[in-house]
């Protein structure tokens, strides 16, 4: 159902005078106000932060009591914190091998 949603999915933009720009192919990303998006991007997000967790080697030290901070999560956006730029790279490749 999922691929079926998204296969060929076009978009058009509205402008100020009630105008509607021409189709254009939308292939990234989860649709706009569906339902079912906040669901696919939760799933997704999650996956994401582990394999960032698992695969990079720092993130930024609190304390002993808490485990390095790879990433801040809020709504659809993510942050990655590291605590050099070398370990920020490694995790933007760690991105990028997810993807």
């Amino acid at each position: 159902m999922l691929k079926s949603m998204y296969s060929k999915l076009q978009a058009r933009v509205k402008n100020r005078s009630n105008t509607f720009s021409n189709s254009y192919c939308c292939n990234i990303g989860t649709r706009q106000g569906d339902l079912s998006s906040p669901i696919i991007f939760s799933l997704y997000i999650n996956d994401l932060c582990n394999f960032i967790r698992e695969n990079c080697r720092n993130g930024i030290f609190i304390t002993q009591e808490v485990p390095d901070i790879f990433c801040l999560m809020y709504a659809d956006d993510i942050a990655n914190c590291a605590d050099t730029a070398v370990n920020l790279q490694s995790q933007l490749n760690c991105i990028e091998r997810f993807c």
